[in-house]
């Protein structure tokens, strides 16, 4: 049986993409597994690090529906009203509109984060 750190490990081999940083949210960096183009604009999906002790603020996305699986570390997270603790395995269904914010815990957390529709 597969692990979520085989996952982790299999997703970061599978693409050379580099680690980028957020541009909005210091301490948050990503690596873009599929893009808008590779899924004629059905889905896009990234790597999300957050390192220990920073956070992904609270926004929201308008027109996009986004899943986080927790592959990495812990992190408390905000979803709209609703408050919920991410451990690895962890899967969360965040609805467009919905703000939501995500800060990671003491060894910080890496998610696998998917948009749908793709993100531009």
């Amino acid at each position: 049986m597969t692990g979520v750190n085989d996952v982790f490990t299999s997703l970061e081999q599978r693409t050379a993409a580099p680690w980028k940083a957020h541009p909005k949210f210091p301490g948050v960096s990503m690596k873009a597994l599929v893009d808008a183009q590779s899924s004629n604009g059905r889905l896009s999906q990234y790597l999300v690090r957050v390192e220990a002790g920073c956070a992904l603020e609270t926004h929201s996305h308008p027109t996009q529906c986004e899943l986080h699986l927790v592959i990495r570390g812990d992190a408390k997270a905000s979803l709209g009203t609703s408050e919920l603790e991410y451990f690895p395995g962890m899967l969360a269904t965040i609805q467009a509109g919905c703000p939501h914010s995500v800060r990671a815990g003491e060894e910080g957390v890496t998610l696998l984060a998917t948009f749908s529709p793709a993100n531009a």
